[in-house]
C-alpha cells in the first residue's frame, strides 16, 4: 500500500467540501453500515477512529476500478457510509509524465460523460523550483509549484467529487479520486460539535 497516498486521502477527507453525490461508487451504497459491507466479504483494516468518525482501507470494493490500488471508506456515527476516496498503483517511468496525464484524462473523461463539465480544474506546472519537462512529477509534490485536478458538482444536489494526478519522485506519481456522500457535511459537523464540547469539558 502506497503510506504517502494513504496520508494525503486522510487529509483531503477532512479538508474537502462538504458536498455528495447521489449514488455511491464501486458498488457501494450510501448510509451502510460497516457490517453490511463486511458481509459483503469486503476485508476492512481500521484506520483511524475518533469524534464521531472512523476510516478504514481495504483492497478490494464490490466493483472495482482497474488501477485502484486501495481505497479509503469513511463512516459516521449512526449514518453509516458517507466517503469514499481512491488511491490509484504508483505511476513509474514516467519522466514527463505522459501516462499519469493519459490515466488522468481517462477518468476525467468518464467522469464529465457522467456528470457534465468540471467546475474547476486544473493543469498548472512550474510555479516553483521544478520547472523544467521532466520534473513534472517532483512539481506536483512540491507545495505551490503545480496542481493536475478535476473538481465536479450538481448545484441542485449540492454534489462533490474531486480527481486529482500527484507526484512522488522523478518520474513517478498517482491519481486520487474522492466521492462525498449526501451527509459528509453532517458528519463533519457533528465531529466538530464533539471535539469542542470535549475541550470544553477538560478546561
Amino acid at each position: 500500500m502506497n503510506k504517502n497516498a494513504l496520508a494525503c486521502l486522510l487529509a483531503f477527507s477532512i479538508a474537502a467540501p462538504s458536498l455528495a453525490f447521489a449514488d455511491a461508487p464501486f458498488g457501494l451504497t450510501w448510509g451502510m453500515s460497516k457490517a453490511e459491507l463486511e458481509g459483503q466479504g469486503v476485508a476492512l483494516s481500521p484506520e483511524a477512529s475518533g469524534e464521531g468518525l472512523e476510516s478504514y482501507s481495504t483492497d478490494l470494493l464490490p466493483i472495482d476500478l482497474s488501477n485502484a490500488d486501495f481505497y479509503l471508506l469513511y463512516f459516521g456515527k449512526d449514518r453509516g457510509l458517507q466517503k469514499v476516496s481512491m488511491a490509484s498503483d504508483n505511476i513509474s517511468n514516467d519522466i514527463y509524465g505522459t501516462k499519469g496525464k493519459e490515466a488522468y484524462d481517462r477518468l476525467k473523461t468518464a467522469l464529465t460523460e457522467k456528470y457534465g463539465d468540471p467546475i474547476e480544474s486544473f493543469s498548472t506546472i512550474g510555479g516553483k523550483l521544478w520547472k523544467d519537462a521532466d520534473e513534472f512529477y517532483q512539481c506536483l509534490a512540491y507545495d505551490g509549484c503545480g496542481i493536475w485536478a478535476s473538481f465536479f458538482e450538481n448545484k441542485e444536489s449540492n454534489e462533490f467529487i474531486g480527481l486529482e494526478l500527484k507526484g512522488l519522485n522523478r518520474g513517478e506519481g498517482y491519481l486520487t479520486l474522492a466521492y462525498d456522500g449526501p451527509e459528509w457535511g453532517t458528519v463533519l459537523s457533528e465531529r466538530d460539535a464533539e471535539t469542542a464540547s470535549q475541550d470544553s469539558s477538560a478546561l
